[in-house]
């Protein structure tokens, strides 16, 4: 069986591993784009079961804005990617997406870990430099930050 190139936008899945959803203003300015030159880029998607699944950072805003404007076939590329891809992906798409607060991050990190225990723990691990300043102010986020760390088997002295 060969791999689609385009696919009908009501039978692609949005990103499962609750990545945060893009603002309507963004939606709307790619609506606007695509209106005017069409879509540039493939939606990124896995295949799950009979049906495929945005990737993270692989096109939702794309996907979104071709439905807002009515598109029933949108071009897509298939990418290989098991579930703990797909969340390391996620919370990689987030936190390059726009800066967010580091209590979204820590969020994103405990659903990692709820779902991949110390296997993520080389993503914490890339994470720790970027909390070291809003945890030093904030002792609940703190306090969150080492239940991750201890989740994952890593050293606090480490942070």
């Amino acid at each position: 069986m060969s791999t689609p190139t385009v696919f009908q936008t009501s039978k692609i899945l949005p990103n499962s591993t609750h990545a945060l959803p893009p603002s309507q203003s963004r939606v709307d300015a790619m609506a606007a784009s695509i209106k005017d030159i069409g879509i540039l880029e493939p939606i990124l998607v896995r295949k799950v079961g009979h049906r495929y699944e945005i990737t993270p950072g692989g096109g939702m805003v794309r996907w979104l804005a071709a439905t807002k404007l009515g598109m029933d076939i949108v071009p897509i590329r298939v990418m290989r990617l098991d579930d703990e891809d797909c969340a390391a992906a996620s919370l990689i798409a987030n936190m390059t997406r726009e800066p967010i607060a580091p209590e979204e991050t820590v969020a994103s990190l405990e659903r990692l870990i709820e779902e991949f225990g110390e296997n993520a723990a080389e993503l914490v691990m890339e994470q720790l430099p970027d909390l070291r300043d809003a945890a030093a102010s904030n002792p609940e986020l703190q306090a969150r930050i080492n239940a991750v760390l201890a989740r994952c088997k890593i050293n606090s002295e480490k942070f």
